[in-house]
């Protein structure tokens, strides 16, 4: 087991110090020999950091920057989704749209076809009602 593991199994609950408080040169040494004002400035200065801690300290803010840069590389993989989606949404809209206005010329034209048989319709029943009265007028003549 490394001593990454072997840190993070062992010490679980510690707390790592701040990143801006490590620095690449310690190794068992007391942090007040560095003049550093970042160093010196954090609470957790006070005491040794060991080159294990150190380590462990490393490979968590190495596999943090890792997180961080898979969650930016998924934002903007959303990102782009995100606007490919609008993109069709937006054609798709814009087909709609279309085909409604197209629907509405057809229905018009199918409600002025529908007027004009009505008419005709009407006209032929008429026609036919006179002939009928016609005829039957002349057989009573005849008779």
């Amino acid at each position: 087991m490394s001593c990454v593991c072997q840190y993070f199994g062992n010490n679980a609950t510690r707390a790592i110090p701040p990143s801006n408080c490590i620095d690449n040169g310690v190794d068992k040494k007391k942090v007040d020999e560095y003049d550093d004002p970042q160093i010196n400035g954090c609470s957790s200065t006070k005491s040794e950091v060991s080159a294990t801690e150190l380590a462990a300290a490393r490979a968590e803010i190495w596999v943090l920057s890792k997180n961080l840069t898979d969650a930016q590389i998924s934002i903007e993989n959303l990102e782009s989704l995100l606007k490919y989606i609008i993109d069709k949404q937006g054609a798709l809209l814009s087909e709609l749209y279309a085909l409604k206005r197209i629907n509405s010329e057809l229905q018009t034209e199918c409600s002025t076809q529908r007027d004009y048989h009505t008419i005709e319709r009407n006209a032929i029943t008429t026609e036919l009602h006179n002939i009928k009265k016609l005829l039957s007028s002349r057989t009573i003549l005849l008779v």
